[in-house]
């Protein structure tokens, strides 16, 4: 009775390892939107970030009404500071990209 349940263990073991061997194969491959954007990926990212920074702004300064109080509004300054370096990355990585294509 023992043999009859080995060779399912087998190809459930085999398909695993397979599985597992598939999922190291993809997290190898550098398909990040960050590191390898396409030109849909960067024209998306840049719309979001250039509607966030405005609509931002626009809550930080009370729709344009006043200046930036820096008191209350930190964690968004640093918000829109960490977004604007990450969307430089994803530039330059899009035309570097462009280059070696």
């Amino acid at each position: 009775m023992e043999n009859e349940f080995l060779p399912q263990y087998i190809c459930i073991r085999n398909q695993k390892r397979f599985e597992n061997l598939k999922i190291k194969t993809i997290m190898n491959q550098k398909n990040n939107w960050v590191q390898n954007p396409t030109k849909t990926q960067f024209i998306i990212s840049l719309m979001v970030y250039l509607n966030s920074v405005v609509i931002m702004f626009a809550a930080m300064t009370d729709f344009f009404t006043t200046l930036i109080d820096l008191k209350v509004n930190m964690v968004l300054l640093f918000l829109n500071i960490a977004v604007t370096f990450t969307m430089i990355k994803v530039v330059r990585n899009y035309f570097k990209n462009l280059k070696k294509q």
